[in-house]
Protein backbone atom coordinates (compact mmCIF):
# COMPACT_ATOMS: atom_id res chain seq x y z
CA UNK A 1 0.00 0.00 0.00
CA UNK A 2 2.90 1.94 0.72
CA UNK A 3 5.94 2.08 -1.69
CA UNK A 4 7.77 5.42 -2.01
CA UNK A 5 6.69 7.53 -4.23
CA UNK A 6 5.05 5.57 -6.59
CA UNK A 7 1.82 4.77 -4.79
CA UNK A 8 -1.40 5.00 -5.88
CA UNK A 9 -3.36 7.96 -5.02
CA UNK A 10 -6.50 6.12 -4.66
CA UNK A 11 -7.35 2.56 -4.18
CA UNK A 12 -11.07 1.85 -4.23
CA UNK A 13 -12.93 -1.58 -3.56
CA UNK A 14 -16.36 -2.08 -3.18
CA UNK A 15 -18.40 -4.88 -1.56
CA UNK A 16 -21.76 -5.94 0.01
CA UNK A 17 -23.69 -5.02 3.38
CA UNK A 18 -23.03 -8.65 4.20
CA UNK A 19 -19.21 -8.37 4.04
CA UNK A 20 -19.22 -4.22 5.56
CA UNK A 21 -20.98 -5.69 8.64
CA UNK A 22 -18.18 -7.92 9.70
CA UNK A 23 -15.32 -5.75 8.58
CA UNK A 24 -17.14 -2.79 11.03
CA UNK A 25 -17.35 -4.90 13.83
CA UNK A 26 -13.34 -6.51 12.94
CA UNK A 27 -12.92 -2.63 13.60
CA UNK A 28 -13.99 -2.73 16.75
CA UNK A 29 -16.78 0.42 15.51
CA UNK A 30 -20.10 0.38 17.32
CA UNK A 31 -18.84 -2.35 19.75
CA UNK A 32 -20.83 -2.49 23.03
CA UNK A 33 -19.35 -2.56 26.41
CA UNK A 34 -21.00 -5.63 27.54
CA UNK A 35 -21.73 -8.59 25.70
CA UNK A 36 -25.55 -8.92 24.84
CA UNK A 37 -27.84 -11.66 25.07
CA UNK A 38 -31.94 -11.83 25.11
CA UNK A 39 -31.52 -11.94 28.77
CA UNK A 40 -29.46 -8.67 28.99
CA UNK A 41 -31.59 -5.94 30.64
CA UNK A 42 -34.08 -3.63 28.40
CA UNK A 43 -32.25 -0.50 29.26
CA UNK A 44 -28.86 -2.20 27.63
CA UNK A 45 -30.31 -3.48 25.12
CA UNK A 46 -32.16 -0.07 23.66
CA UNK A 47 -29.27 1.57 24.67
CA UNK A 48 -26.62 -0.43 22.34
CA UNK A 49 -24.39 1.00 20.06
CA UNK A 50 -24.86 -1.40 17.03
CA UNK A 51 -27.90 -0.88 15.30
CA UNK A 52 -27.95 -2.80 11.79
CA UNK A 53 -30.01 -0.25 10.42
CA UNK A 54 -27.50 2.18 11.16
CA UNK A 55 -24.49 0.57 10.53
CA UNK A 56 -25.34 -0.69 7.09
CA UNK A 57 -28.10 1.14 5.87
CA UNK A 58 -28.76 0.75 1.99
CA UNK A 59 -25.81 2.51 0.04
CA UNK A 60 -23.51 1.92 3.43
CA UNK A 61 -20.16 3.14 3.27
CA UNK A 62 -16.32 2.77 4.89
CA UNK A 63 -13.38 4.71 3.79
CA UNK A 64 -9.95 4.60 5.09
CA UNK A 65 -8.28 7.46 4.58
CA UNK A 66 -4.73 7.32 4.77
CA UNK A 67 -2.25 10.48 4.95
CA UNK A 68 1.35 11.30 5.17
CA UNK A 69 1.43 13.78 8.16
CA UNK A 70 5.09 15.20 8.37
CA UNK A 71 6.81 12.01 7.23
CA UNK A 72 4.72 9.59 9.47
CA UNK A 73 1.89 7.72 7.76
CA UNK A 74 -1.89 8.06 9.49
CA UNK A 75 -5.22 6.83 8.64
CA UNK A 76 -8.79 8.16 9.66
CA UNK A 77 -11.60 6.31 9.35
CA UNK A 78 -15.02 7.42 7.76
CA UNK A 79 -18.25 5.67 8.13
CA UNK A 80 -21.06 6.83 5.77
CA UNK A 81 -19.39 9.63 5.20
CA UNK A 82 -18.76 10.58 9.27
CA UNK A 83 -15.38 10.34 10.79
CA UNK A 84 -15.51 8.09 13.48
CA UNK A 85 -13.41 7.20 16.48
CA UNK A 86 -11.36 4.31 16.47
CA UNK A 87 -11.20 2.34 19.38
CA UNK A 88 -7.69 0.44 18.42
CA UNK A 89 -6.26 4.39 19.14
CA UNK A 90 -8.20 5.18 22.10
CA UNK A 91 -11.17 6.74 20.16
CA UNK A 92 -8.75 9.56 18.69
CA UNK A 93 -9.66 10.04 15.01
CA UNK A 94 -6.83 10.02 12.82
CA UNK A 95 -4.73 7.02 14.30
CA UNK A 96 -0.90 6.17 13.26
CA UNK A 97 -0.63 3.66 10.61
CA UNK A 98 1.51 1.18 12.45
CA UNK A 99 -0.59 1.25 15.65
CA UNK A 100 -3.55 0.54 13.32
CA UNK A 101 -2.33 -2.08 11.42
CA UNK A 102 -1.14 -3.66 14.55
CA UNK A 103 -4.57 -3.41 15.86
CA UNK A 104 -6.03 -5.57 13.10
CA UNK A 105 -3.41 -8.09 12.70
CA UNK A 106 -4.85 -10.62 15.15
CA UNK A 107 -7.87 -10.92 12.53
CA UNK A 108 -4.96 -11.75 9.69
CA UNK A 109 -3.69 -15.01 9.91
CA UNK A 110 -2.29 -14.53 6.61
CA UNK A 111 0.54 -12.95 4.17
CA UNK A 112 -0.87 -9.59 2.99
CA UNK A 113 2.18 -9.61 0.33
CA UNK A 114 1.59 -13.12 -1.03
CA UNK A 115 -2.41 -12.46 -1.14
CA UNK A 116 -2.13 -9.08 -2.29
CA UNK A 117 0.70 -8.74 -5.10
CA UNK A 118 -0.75 -9.55 -8.79
CA UNK A 119 0.95 -12.55 -9.04
CA UNK A 120 -0.77 -14.30 -6.21
CA UNK A 121 -4.42 -13.03 -7.16
CA UNK A 122 -3.68 -14.17 -10.70
CA UNK A 123 -2.25 -17.89 -9.57
CA UNK A 124 -5.26 -17.64 -6.59
CA UNK A 125 -8.00 -16.90 -9.80
CA UNK A 126 -6.29 -19.55 -12.12
CA UNK A 127 -6.53 -22.19 -9.16
CA UNK A 128 -10.11 -21.01 -8.29
CA UNK A 129 -11.23 -22.00 -12.30
CA UNK A 130 -9.85 -25.06 -11.82
CA UNK A 131 -12.54 -25.99 -9.63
Amino acid sequence: MIQGDSMARTSLNFAHAETLAPLLGLLGLFEDPNYMSANSPAEAITGRRFRASQAVPFAANLALVLYNVTGSWQVQVLHNERVVPQPMCGDATVCDWEMFKAAQAKHLRMDYHSICTPAATASANDASDEL
